[in-house]
């Protein structure tokens, strides 16, 4: 499974597994990523890419839209002291 390679290789992926059901496809048992806490209640903000982008359902777009609009919607401002005199 992908997500079982990614963690092999050191990317922090969910936990997931395959669960093989009486029915004709498995199933797949994924940890949500977006609830944390004990009780697994507390949830965790984030939005998609394409809500990021403000896209409807099936337009089109690329790692480089996303790339761009980060860079105007993210980037967080450094300030860089004068050098002395």
């Amino acid at each position: 499974m992908t997500l079982k390679l990614a963690r092999d290789v050191g990317i922090d992926a969910c936990v997931a597994d395959i669960l093989n059901t009486s029915l004709r496809f498995p199933a797949a048992l994924i940890r949500r990523f977006d609830r944390v806490g004990a009780d697994h209640m507390d949830r965790v903000p984030f939005i998609s890419a394409q809500t990021f982008l403000g896209l409807g359902g099936t337009a089109a777009s690329s790692y480089e839209d996303l790339a761009m609009a980060m860079r105007r919607h993210c980037v967080e401002t450094v300030a860089v002291a004068a050098p002395e005199r």
